[in-house]
């Protein structure tokens, strides 16, 4: 902290993530660093949520690769039963004529 022209400044530095690279060192006057304060608390709230939601991500694209392998077996079932349907439907319309 050092004096000038009795206005009183503070040095501050921010680095906050390895996934954030963003490393800033500035002179803040000390009325300015309640808002400082708030905007810091802002960014890392901002960069939770953002991991938090590629988090959900990743777990929601695992889970929707397991349902499409579960629902490949039940596609080729229905495409064979379809196919199998419509020749009974061919067979009565044949034996009805």
């Amino acid at each position: 902290m050092s004096a000038s022209n009795s206005t009183h400044s503070i040095i501050a530095c921010l680095s906050v993530s390895p996934d954030l690279p963003l490393d800033l060192c500035s002179t803040v006057d000390v009325g300015s660093s309640e808002l400082v304060e708030r905007l810091l608390n802002d960014l890392l709230k901002t960069t939770e949520g953002y991991q938090t939601l590629k988090n959900q991500l990743e777990i929601h694209k695992h889970e929707n690769s397991l349902n499409e392998q579960a629902l490949m077996p039940l596609q080729k079932e229905n495409e064979r039963v379809t196919k199998e349907n419509n020749k009974l439907h061919l067979e009565i319309i044949t034996v009805k004529e």
